[in-house]
């Protein structure tokens, strides 16, 4: 959990919170005896009651109990949350049996009531609105614009499934918990930043492909310190994020915002920070590595690397992703860092496919029979590809200065991938990984 930022608690509890809170309020109605935990309430003379020091409240008007709410409405009806609207809609983040993470910004600050249904189960569970404190190196960062909401849903570990409503907010989903089924599609791409109608052709494509998992492959933003460009982040990608598990890549852009990025997507099997995950996914295991605040040239960092190489190599497919690619010839240099400590344990444990993003373009690498792909075009000034020349020339397969998506197809032995152009909508290149 991040800082200033607070579990859910049950629904109960916080409707007779809210209750308490409206009878407060002129006019506001009052719990009636045997309202609280199904038992009358215990009748106290006043001169019984120890002397406060307070001035006496004026009593209730008939007036005003007329007023009130029929008492003879049902508990659920007169406890029934207020609605709530949102300034960046609900999303999900990491769909590990017990971990998925709830989290959503409202305008108001009231609490959003979860319903969720699994086989043989169901429970209800309100999140707490906050405003959680942000700072970089100790400088004080505003916070976010609306009420931050963040809540791990307890839905029990053997759930294969279960269904989620937000109550009081109009959005529903059914999710699949990529564990317990075999993977049917993906997507990849990378470098959103600050061409917003580009970003959101790709972002309608996306959303249409109806893909359970989504992997961003890092400059999100035009500056993650930014809030302002976190909320157009989320105006252009909220459908693709309630509909789809995403997993961001942190890039340079999102220097100096650290702290938002961590609140705003959630990980785990992290190392130092929640920049460095990895996560096992039924078939599918991936480990994604931040190039900006950790020494990979080190071994601790490498230990880790190869124990979630480790951890994850009886999967039949196996990612590692990060910002800045390996192999390319476009604006950006090769991170060469990478290539000399991380690419030989990538080679020994036979990782399936290596993505990157960083260069605005699409570029495929054919290394030792590991594919390089670098995705860049989410978004961003696309950039041309430089003449191939010089030893890495050898291993480029393809390349384009196009926006686009990969969309990543899981068959029982084959992943095959498709490029697809955002700008047209038309097939780039087709290639399969065995």
């Amino acid at each position: 959990m991040k800082r200033g930022i607070h579990q859910g608690v049950p629904a109960g509890f916080a409707a007779l919170c809210l209750l308490a809170a409206a009878c407060s309020q002129p006019g506001g109605s009052k719990p009636q005896d045997g309202d609280v935990a199904g038992r009358p309430a215990e009748v106290v003379p006043d001169s019984a009651l120890p002397d406060s020091g307070l001035p006496e409240l004026a009593t209730e008007t008939d007036e005003a109990a007329d007023s009130r709410p029929d008492d003879s409405l049902p508990d659920a009806v007169r406890m029934a949350p207020q609605p709530v609207t949102f300034f960046k809609t609900p999303w999900l983040q990491w769909p590990v049996p017990g971990q998925v993470t709830f989290l959503a910004e409202t305008t108001e600050e009231l609490p959003i009531l979860l319903r969720l249904t699994w086989k043989g189960g169901q429970t209800e569970l309100t999140t707490t609105p906050t405003k959680p404190e942000f700072d970089f190196l100790g400088i004080e960062m505003p916070t976010f614009a609306g009420w931050y909401h963040e809540v791990l849903l307890p839905v029990p570990e053997e759930a294969e499934n279960f269904d989620i409503e937000v109550v009081n907010g109009g959005f529903a989903r059914h999710v699949e918990l990529p564990q317990f089924q075999p993977l049917s599609k993906m997507i990849l791409f990378g470098d959103t930043r600050t061409d917003h109608a580009a970003h959101q052709a790709v972002a309608d494509l996306i959303f249409a492909e109806k893909a359970p998992l989504v992997l961003q492959t890092g400059d999100l933003t035009e500056g993650g310190s930014i809030l302002a460009n976190w909320d157009k982040f989320f105006e252009i990608e909220g459908p693709m994020l309630w509909s789809s598990f995403y997993f961001p890549t942190f890039g340079n852009h999102e220097a100096f915002g650290e702290g938002y990025f961590e609140a705003l997507f959630e990980t785990g099997n992290n190392h130092l920070h929640e920049r460095n995950w990895w996560v096992d996914l039924g078939d599918l295991g991936i480990i994604n590595i931040d190039q900006y605040a950790t020494n990979w040239a080190g071994e601790e960092a490498l230990a880790w690397f190869e124990d979630a190489l480790k951890k994850l190599a009886d999967k039949p497919w196996v990612f590692v992703t990060m910002h800045e690619p390996f192999y390319t010839f476009s604006n950006h240099l090769p991170w060469s860092l990478g290539r000399t400590y991380i690419q030989p344990l990538i080679e020994q444990y036979g990782v399936t496919l290596v993505v990157a993003g960083h260069n605005h373009l699409y570029e495929r690498f054919e290394v030792n029979g590991i594919p390089y792909v670098v995705t860049g075009g989410g978004g961003a000034p696309l950039y041309s590809p430089d003449e191939a020349t010089g030893g890495d020339a050898e291993f480029l397969v393809a390349a384009s200065t196009i926006h686009h998506y990969v969309r990543l197809d899981f068959g029982p032995s084959t992943i095959h991938a498709t490029v697809v152009n955002s700008d047209t909508n038309e097939i780039f290149e087709e290639f399969d990984m065995e």
